[in-house]
C-alpha cells in the first residue's frame, strides 16, 4: 500500500471519508445480509401470508428467481463459515465458487487461507474456481497463474 506523505485532509473531509468508508464497508458486506435474511425467511416460512412459495415471494417481491435467492444464502454459508479464520469473501461471486466445499469445512477453511494468503485483496471469483477445481483435480496447474491480477505499484 502506498500512502502520500504530508496530505492533510481537513475536518470536512475527514468526516466525509468516514461516512463513504462506512458505505462500502456495508455494500461489502450486503450479501452476507441478504443471504442470512432470505435463509431466515425461507426457514421460517414468513413469506406465508402473502405467497404459497418461498420462489414466488423471491420472484414477486424481489424480482429475482429461487435460484438467486439460494445463491445468496450458500454465499453468506460460505462467508459464515470461513469468517472465524480472517476476512470473509468479498462479494457473492467469489463466495458462490467456494459452495462446492460447504460438505467439508476444513477444506472450506484450508482453501479459502492459502488463496488469502497468497493473494489478499488480489482474488477474484475466477481465481478462486481455478484453485478450487485444481485442488480436486478437475483442472490444469499452471492456468491459475495467468488468472491473477497484477499488483497494482
Amino acid at each position: 500500500m502506498t500512502l502520500v506523505a504530508g496530505v492533510q485532509l481537513d475536518t470536512h473531509e475527514r468526516a466525509r471519508l468516514a461516512e463513504l468508508e462506512a458505505t462500502v464497508k456495508d455494500g461489502l458486506d450486503a450479501f452476507v445480509r441478504v443471504g442470512r435474511a432470505l435463509k431466515e425467511i425461507r426457514d421460517a416460512q414468513l413469506y406465508r401470508a402473502t405467497h404459497a412459495t418461498f420462489e414466488g415471494y423471491c420472484r414477486q417481491r424481489w424480482g429475482m428467481e429461487r435460484s438467486h435467492a439460494y445463491r445468496q444464502i450458500d454465499a453468506a454459508r460460505v462467508a459464515e463459515a470461513v469468517s472465524p479464520i480472517g476476512d470473509i469473501p468479498a462479494n457473492e461471486a467469489q463466495a458462490r465458487e467456494l459452495v462446492p466445499l460447504l460438505d467439508n469445512e476444513e477444506k472450506l477453511k484450508s482453501t479459502w487461507r492459502k488463496l488469502h494468503d497468497r493473494h489478499g485483496g488480489q482474488l477474484t471469483a475466477h481465481l478462486i474456481k481455478a484453485v478450487r477445481l485444481r485442488g480436486s483435480g478437475r483442472a490444469g496447474r499452471g492456468r491459475v497463474r495467468r488468472l491473477v491480477r497484477p499488483r497494482p505499484e
